[in-house]
């Protein structure tokens, strides 16, 4: 199972108790645990509960655990802990239902219905979106806003290069030197986000 990767800073800084990286881990984190429990098989309810169950279970946890590349990934570690609390509130939900008599082994059988493949795409994919907005969001502080305009034209949007120049009364050659430049922001963007990520790849192309 494929995680967001965890800089050893931010898992690190855990340990002080550090407001801003405990709010920092939430937000980089809830999306795709609320997205597996989804594809896990839980109600909309449920998946609210295994983000805060998550989230107090590791709260507890990160006194003792150090990051360590050496010894285990930290997906790794923060993964089996997921699908742990998926079975317990798989198994809260069969003690409230009475006609469901599954077992703890059929609920771990049912918890490994869809492949671990299809899962990591998915999880990847929705964090990948998030790594495009919050690169999309750093141009957008970089260059200025005529001329992210004229990369959201034209880039995003697929405007053609003529037709953005006459929206946005600028000159041809102005629009081609914005896109280069914002391509080239991107770029370096993208080879930053991917040292945290380095399973992810990622480039301007995608944009």
């Amino acid at each position: 199972m494929h995680f967001p990767t965890t800089s050893k800073t931010l898992i690190n800084s855990l340990h002080d108790g550090n407001d801003v990286s405990w709010q920092s881990f939430f937000d980089r984190y809830a999306g795709p645990i609320r997205e597996l429990g989804a594809l896990k098989g839980l109600t909309p309810d449920e998946c609210d509960d295994l983000v805060q169950e998550v989230m107090l279970r590791f709260v507890k946890r990160s006194h003792t655990f150090r990051f360590d590349p050496a010894i285990a990934r930290f997906r790794t570690f923060f993964s089996g802990m997921i699908r742990g609390l998926i079975i317990d509130i798989k198994r809260r939900r069969e003690q409230f239902t009475a006609t469901d008599n599954k077992s703890t082994a059929d609920m771990a059988d049912e918890d490994h219905a869809l492949p671990d493949e299809l899962l990591d795409e998915a999880l990847l994919l929705k964090w990948k979106e998030f790594i495009k907005d919050n690169i999309l969001s750093q141009l957008r502080k970089t260059v200025s806003p005529l001329n992210y305009s004229i990369f959201e034209l034209h880039v995003l949007q697929n405007c053609s290069s003529r037709e953005t120049a006459r929206l946005l009364n600028v000159s041809l050659p102005k629009v081609y030197l914005v896109k280069s430049r914002c391509i080239k922001h991107l770029q370096k963007f993208c080879r930053q986000a991917m040292q945290y990520a380095p399973d992810m790849e990622l480039n301007a192309d995608e944009f």
